[in-house]
């Protein structure tokens, strides 16, 4: 079988179709937030996955004087990506924020982050509703009570959102199970 090329189906997702974005992981809000070790550690795992992949990545801050910064884990894991704050609940519609994610010109935004039913809904919601194609990494998203985030990857779906895995994802970008990329996916993944 030939390498994937840019004719792939516009469902598949391919590293040079794929963008991240991290959605307010931030130091006031991530302690209240249901299982947010998971969330932590998935978050950083798609870092080492961007990276091997060289996906570009955009941050997002929700009220840094309240809220306070990204955490430092998740800061040090994206050392370099653009953070951009926003006092808007969807990043869409904050339009430096948007103005970025679409001059990736990459149309599937893998997103994670925090609170899955109130920023990450939105978002997702709105770039659908734009064209892209956001893929929300179930397993890289919280809420404070678990019944919001259920709720809300249930409603994305309804929307026709993509709902995936971090490790689907990143497997399904590689498409192959050799080479230095695969070496650091796998790395990451495990």
């Amino acid at each position: 079988m030939t390498e994937t090329n840019n004719l792939t189906p516009d469902w598949r997702i391919a590293p040079a179709t794929a963008q991240v974005v991290i959605i307010d992981v931030q130091e006031r809000l991530a302690p209240h937030i249901h299982e947010i070790d998971r969330v932590i550690d998935r978050v950083r795992r798609l870092a080492a996955i961007a990276h091997a992949l060289k996906l570009p990545v955009t941050i997002t801050e929700q009220y840094v004087a309240g809220l306070g910064p990204t955490i430092g884990p998740v800061r040090d894991a994206y050392a370099g990506a653009p953070r951009f704050e926003k006092m808007t609940f969807s990043a869409w519609d904050d339009p430096v924020t948007r103005d970025a994610i679409i001059d990736n010109r990459r149309p599937h935004a893998l997103i994670a982050g925090i609170e899955a039913h109130v920023c990450v809904q939105q978002t997702a919601t709105d770039m659908r509703a734009e064209g892209l194609k956001p893929v929300i990494l179930a397993d890289a998203v919280g809420s404070r009570r678990p019944a919001d985030a259920e709720t809300a990857l249930a409603r994305m779906r309804g929307r026709g959102i993509d709902i995936a895995t971090l490790e689907a994802v990143a497997f399904e970008m590689l498409r192959r199970a050799e080479g230095d990329a695969f070496r650091a996916v796998l790395s990451a993944v495990k």
